[in-house]
């Protein structure tokens, strides 16, 4: 299994996650509460965790093809639901 993750610092660590997860969830299995997420999808898994004000995603996926996907998918959405924090999320490879 290829891995990957990427952390930033916001104020809104929960918020982010929830919304994350409330997103995918009409159309994909999903699991999360206000510490932690997981979203499964046809071509990786992503899970979410918050402490403090820090919020870890991590990605992981079969292929290195998958992997890239789930980071570009991942990182879209998440980017675009914290745009007032201007993050951008830098993977590192586990």
């Amino acid at each position: 299994m290829l891995i990957a993750q990427s952390s930033f610092e916001t104020l809104k660590a929960v918020a982010y996650l929830k919304k994350f997860c409330r997103h995918f969830a009409h159309k994909l299995a999903t699991e999360f509460d206000d510490s932690h997420g997981h979203v499964d999808f046809p071509f990786g898994d992503c899970r979410l965790q918050s402490s403090e004000n820090v919020l870890t995603v991590t990605v992981e996926a079969e292929t290195e093809e998958a992997l890239e996907k789930m980071q570009s998918v991942v990182a879209g959405h998440m980017e675009r639901f914290a745009f007032r924090d201007e993050i951008s999320l830098v993977w590192e490879r586990q």
